[in-house]
């Protein structure tokens, strides 16, 4: 069994193989053995926790590159100010690989730019490698910086294994042989060069974040004033005092200029207070993302879109939010394990709306903190496995059941079951809940509005307006016979315009007639003739469920 993942490793050798090469040429010692594990350590905590979506691969690959290569500038060189001038440079494109705030980050990038001006014109011939790595320092930072809303880098959530906990607690422990560096050694350039691997490590270390960044500053400061005043090394302070709180501030940037929802909200913080990191669904009026909170909590998160398929307004309009906030907050009052939780339902406040433009939307978005499901919908397993067999689907409909007969029980009408609604909180998908409640409640330009797919799923006298729990009963027996068959016995009415469905059992045989037969009710265009509650379909489930077990 591998104590991590392989890949996590291999994104953090590039820089180091090449600062290993340049070892060999330059000569190896203690301090620069201590120096390669360091930069392992910040390659590693910065591309794992913040790795690029799409195609950007040669992003890491290359800032690993010149961030080793400015590494072995700072120590071999033994001139303080060119190495001021590659250290701030270092700190500007961490920063900016670590989505740190642009604006900040940008003014830190001009200051660095500035120096170097102010260099160049005191020392009028730098050496060449001096020139070499400053230049490649202002390229990549300035082009991170500038194409950051394509690239989107974001954090990934994943279980730390032992390679991660080892890495997190070496990185805390350099503050060790740093302080030793700076104090006894008094190798004041190998120090700098710790700092970022020290400062990377920090984050995952949430409960003595404010202890390691006090004493990283303390260090630096109580050497750049005693035993002798040294007025620069009161600068670096306060240089990595900069890192230091751009580097764990959260970064609040609450959507992606110039894309388009739902892409302008990935690697930004939702409302200011949801980091995404992907996008789940794209439904007929809402997109379902995954966030997560600043304590790492995950969630699903539906956000209600701007306008429908047909153009119509939906978070604008008013009588829209006013239906949603109401189906949503009654979500809020039921406490059962059958149905998926709701946390929180923001509303835009009433002078907010309309929006006056996309911008305005995208900054605070109508949207529902849900319970995540993480072993995705009914849908999503029945694209993977096809028809069920018997035995799955038999309990997997009295999951199913279970939980509709526990709405029901809340005097509650789903009136938009359908494979996408019905949810698993886990991944070997033994838990079953229903989510979506009253999302075909909402109004739209004074019709009911049914979300994509959802037609074939309703029962005929939904469009008529009249709905119970026989109408929720259509629709779970809609789902039953998919499950069994592929087919969605709707899209025959639907296709030729009959009311016959054809029986289940001409499709499957080996379903036993009283089960048939329960499906086969179920889907009656009369209400009259379905089962007149989900006890009735429990009972009958619950007798295959106990010959299957």
């Amino acid at each position: 069994m591998l104590i991590t993942d392989v890949n996590k490793i291999i994104k953090a050798l590039p820089g180091i193989v090449l600062f290993i090469s340049l070892l060999i040429l330059v000569g190896v010692n203690a301090i620069r053995i201590l120096i390669t594990i360091a930069l392992f350590i910040l390659f590693y905590e910065l591309f794992r926790k913040y790795p690029l979506r799409n195609n950007w691969f040669l992003i890491p690959l290359t800032s690993e590159i010149i961030l080793a290569l400015s590494i072995m500038f700072i120590i071999t060189n033994t001139y303080f100010y060119d190495e001021l001038a590659v250290f701030i440079g270092v700190i500007a494109m961490v920063l900016s690989l670590r989505i740190a705030d642009s604006r900040a980050t940008a003014a830190l990038t001009l200051l660095y730019v500035l120096y170097l001006f102010y260099r160049g014109y005191v020392n009028p011939a730098p050496p060449a490698f001096y020139l070499l790595v400053n230049s490649l320092l202002i390229f990549m930072t300035s082009f991170i910086i500038t194409i950051r809303n394509s690239i989107l880098m974001y954090r990934i959530d994943f279980s730390e294994d032992i390679i991660d906990r080892v890495i997190t607690y070496l990185g805390i422990l350099l503050i060790i042989p740093a302080a030793v560096i700076l104090f006894i050694l008094n190798q004041t350039y190998t120090y700098m060069v710790l700092v970022p691997s020290i400062v990377s490590a920090v984050p995952m270390m949430r409960r003595f974040t404010g202890y390691i960044s006090a004493a990283l500053i303390l260090l630096t400061l109580i050497y750049g004033v005693y035993p002798v005043i040294k007025p620069y090394w009161l600068g670096v302070a306060a240089l990595i005092l900069i890192f230091i709180i751009m580097y764990l501030r959260p970064t609040r940037l609450r959507f992606v200029k110039e894309l388009k929802p739902p892409i302008s909200w990935l690697g930004a913080w939702l409302g200011g207070k949801y980091l995404i990191d992907d996008i789940v669904a794209t439904g007929g009026f809402s997109y379902v993302l995954r966030g997560r909170d600043e304590w790492g909590r995950i969630y699903a998160i539906k956000v209600l879109k701007d306008k429908d398929s047909r153009g119509n307004p939906l978070a604008s309009d008013p009588k829209v939010l006013s239906s949603f906030k109401k189906e949503m907050s009654e979500y809020l009052l039921i406490e059962s394990p059958y149905i998926v939780r709701v946390f929180e339902v923001h509303i835009p406040p009433d002078e907010k709306i309309p929006y006056k433009s996309l911008e305005d939307y995208l900054n605070e978005p109508p949207y529902v903190v849900m319970e995540y499901m993480e072993g995705g919908s009914l849908r999503d397993l029945m694209r993977e496995k096809g028809p069920l067999e018997l035995n799955e689907f038999v309990r997997l409909a009295y999951l199913i059941t279970l939980a509709l007969s526990e709405l029901h029980k809340a005097n509650i009408i789903h009136l938009d079951l359908k494979p996408e609604n019905i949810l698993f909180k886990d991944r070997n998908r033994s838990i079953v809940k229903i989510g979506d409640l009253g999302a075909a409640k909402i109004m739209v330009g004074g019709k009911s509005y049914v979300s994509q797919f959802s037609i074939a799923y309703a029962a005929p006298e939904v469009s008529r307006g009249i709905a119970d729990i026989r109408t929720d009963i259509y629709s779970l027996s809609c789902i039953f016979y998919e499950m069994l068959t592929g087919m969605n016995p709707h899209i025959h009415r639907l296709s030729s315009g009959q009311a016959a469905v054809p029986l289940i059992n001409s499709y499957r045989p080996d379903i036993p007639p009283e089960l048939a037969s329960l499906i086969m009710r179920g889907l009656e265009l009369n209400p009259s003739l379905r089962p007149t509650s989900t006890e009735e379909i429990l009972a009958i489930l619950s007798k295959f469920l106990n010959n299957a077990t």
